[in-house]
């Protein structure tokens, strides 16, 4: 069936990230994640070497939110999708990186993490994009990743990242209208 094709890059910044985006951009992706944004201003460099690379219209871009200047700042991130340049289409979040930089632990339920996690949505609901819930780790647990996609999804998120084949069906199932 149809798909999207979104391909994440290195960190702006990186000794990769020029490589990447020189290789990656020209070939039409819907779109490109950049990970650990941390402002409005990176997201517009963003959009602005995807068109020097030569990335079609149609390519956006996926904002990763992993850092607590992101979260301090996600509002401010979320505006970029208000100038058409930006191409910012969806914000994602990314809790392994959040409860790593906040030192906030990773817990059943992500009661450390719910505060970050709502703003998130309501940055993104404020400016009419879209907003993907962070990964589940343990691939061999389905119970846990279903109860973490229904919270994911009653908090009001569009989807959920996924770092295995195996949770493609419950993932689709939980999010699916």
């Amino acid at each position: 069936g149809p798909r999207q094709i979104v391909v994440r890059l290195n960190t702006r910044g990186s000794q990769w990230y020029k490589a990447d985006m020189a290789e990656i951009a020209p070939t039409g992706p819907d779109a490109i994640v950049i990970p650990k944004v941390n402002s409005r201003e990176e997201i517009l460099r963003a959009a602005a070497d995807l068109v020097a690379a030569g990335a079609p219209l149609k390519t956006r871009l996926w904002a990763m939110i992993e850092t607590p200047r992101a979260l301090f700042d996600i509002e401010k991130i979320a505006s970029a999708a208000n100038d058409p340049a930006s191409r910012l289409e969806v914000l994602v979040l990314g809790p392994n990186d959040i409860a790593k930089s906040t030192r906030a632990r990773l817990t059943s339920g992500r009661a450390p993490l719910l505060s970050w996690l709502s703003s998130g949505v309501l940055a993104a609901r404020v400016h009419n994009i879209e907003i993907i819930d962070g990964i589940y780790n343990d691939f061999n647990d389905e119970k846990g990743l279903r109860l973490e996609a229904e919270q994911g999804r009653d908090m009001g998120f569009d989807g959920k990242m996924l770092i295995h084949p195996s949770q493609i069906g419950p993932v689709n199932q939980i999010f699916a209208p």
